[in-house]
């Protein structure tokens, strides 16, 4: 019976994970409709709405990235170049680098930044707006709170990832050459002048488009778990929970997609 049962509780939790994606993207396709965001940059406050977010989660979030950045290029880019340089020429050391630091783990790790500081605390902002009946009264008065409260969020936070994740890894990059140089050899500064010229242009336009959707992904589970909280309070940290949940498992799929793409 347990490994029925084990099976039966998979099958259950792929299904609920399926639905809630499902459920995710028509959201997400619905706060992205033409005129929706046509009425963003039109309307003066839809487009202040949009820098607030921005401020909070882009210029708000620089001196962590920052640190993480460096700590990624200590920890990581610099182990690595001291253990493939050896090994490898300086095209292919560089390939490697910009592959796994800059094109890999920058995306993730800003994406994570964003689920932990704006994804939650968006999700919660919004539930407690919908526990409060804030969004009825939106309605009421006519205004459509996606267009109002969600479109700013998704389109915000995708720019915040870009920016973000385009710091963190130019930072990782760098901070690694520099760490490596100094503590192996002086002779690796010489990768430094060579980086800009190792990222392919292909490259360079999947590493826009994911980190695009990593923030509307982002954006787009915090709004609408938040936005579909029940009238119970205790309900609000629980769609705080999915909107996390639900953003990890769809950026997860995501990278999936990307490096399977990549491989092809």
């Amino acid at each position: 019976m347990q490994p029925l049962a084990l099976i039966d509780g998979l099958g259950r939790a792929t299904l609920q994970a399926a639905h809630q994606l499902a459920a995710l993207l028509r959201f997400a396709h619905e706060a992205l409709r033409p005129a929706r965001l046509k009425d963003t940059w039109t309307d003066p406050a839809r487009r202040g709405a949009v820098a607030t977010q921005l401020i909070f989660s882009g210029i708000d979030a620089l001196p962590l990235t920052v640190l993480l950045a460096l700590a990624a290029g200590f920890a990581l880019g610099s182990e690595l170049i001291a253990l493939i340089d050896p090994l490898t020429d300086d095209r292919q050391t560089l390939d490697i680098l910009v592959s796994f630091i800059g094109l890999e783990i920058a995306p993730l790790l800003t994406a994570f930044l964003l689920i932990a500081r704006s994804g939650t605390a968006m999700a919660v902002e919004l539930a407690n707006m919908s526990h409060n009946r804030q969004l009825e009264g939106l309605q009421l008065l006519g205004v459509d709170p996606i267009a109002v409260l969600a479109t700013p969020r998704l389109l915000a936070l995708a720019l915040a990832q870009l920016g973000l994740s385009i710091l963190f890894a130019t930072l990782a990059l760098g901070s690694g050459i520099v760490f490596a140089a100094l503590g192996e050899s002086i002779s690796l500064f010489r990768l430094l002048p060579m980086l800009p010229a190792a990222v392919p242009v292909e490259a360079l336009v999947l590493f826009v488009l994911r980190n695009l959707l990593y923030g509307l992904v982002i954006a787009a589970a915090a709004c609408h778990q938040g936005m579909s909280c029940g009238r119970l309070g205790t309900e609000v940290p629980q769609h705080a929970q999915r909107a996390v949940v639900g953003a990890l498992l769809t950026i997860f799929v995501l990278d999936g997609l990307f490096a399977m793409g990549s491989l092809a």
